[in-house]
């Protein structure tokens, strides 16, 4: 017979991976790998200014118009140090970091976090206080789709559904909107075979028209997020590594609502 003990340990085992799957970790069980997952963090458009803290630093009105997203304290003069803690227009409370795009741009952008194209057990976070430009803002001509790209459809759809064009689509149909993807590298500086590799980022947020005269479209990244919590959910959504804590509840397939 098989004793209630051993009953008791199926039972758990089944609920383990019930959850697992329900979540789409990545864990191993049984030599049985699940999906990779990302996590999304859903940021309102927080103010405009002519400032851009990354290009022009303690410069304010240096720059051309740029609309902010996520930390509601950003300007030239932000440092490391004053963005800590500040509000923000996450959906993620703690996601305290900064996101930017020439304005005009939509109200609404979600940041997409994913392992890119390397190994998801060898991704970290973004290291406190990195910087990140996706774009060109002086490009004559497009960039690349894996680094700038547009398509007709919502931001809801995600980074990777549907196909994406080198420039914007002049029109759309069905109630669709042009919408931009902006792809960040995943290290710092000049990359070689040999640095460390951060979860790659992906903005996606309509596309509301033309960017300034003169202004190529760019999208900038600065780190200033609650740095516990970003490696937690990296750790949890992207490397699969079990935790005791709530950090699973917001790991999701990219493109997930």
């Amino acid at each position: 017979m098989i004793s209630r003990r051993l009953v008791l340990m199926i039972a758990l085992m089944g609920a383990f991976l019930s959850g697992c799957s329900h979540s789409s970790v990545p864990v191993e069980y049984s030599g049985i790998r699940y999906p990779s997952v990302a996590f999304v963090v859903t940021c309102r458009l927080s103010h405009e200014l002519p400032d851009d803290p990354i290009v022009h630093p303690g410069k304010p009105g240096a720059s051309h118009r740029h609309s902010f997203f996520g930390n509601m304290t950003t300007s030239a003069r932000s440092t490391q140090e004053s963005m800590a803690g500040a509000p923000t227009t996450c959906s993620d409370p703690l996601d305290t970091g900064a996101y930017w795009a020439p304005s005009p741009a939509g109200r609404t952008l979600r940041a997409y976090y994913d392992r890119g194209s390397v190994d998801q057990q060898t991704v970290t976070a973004p290291p406190v206080g990195t910087k990140l430009i996706s774009g060109n803002p002086s490009a004559s001509t497009p960039v690349g789709i894996d680094t700038v790209a547009f398509r007709c459809g919502v931001i809801s759809d995600g980074p990777d559904r549907g196909e994406w064009l080198p420039e914007a689509p002049s029109a759309c149909g069905g109630g669709a909107l042009p919408i931009v993807r902006f792809t960040f590298a995943q290290c710092a500086g000049r990359c070689t075979d040999e640095s460390p590799r951060f979860a790659r980022l992906r903005l996606v947020m309509d596309w509301a028209g033309q960017s300034p005269m003169g202004i190529a479209p760019h999208a900038d990244f600065w780190n200033t997020w609650n740095q516990a919590r970003l490696d937690e959910l990296t750790a949890v959504c992207i490397r699969g590594e079990r935790t005791t804590n709530l950090a699973i509840k917001q790991c999701g397939l990219p493109g997930a609502s």
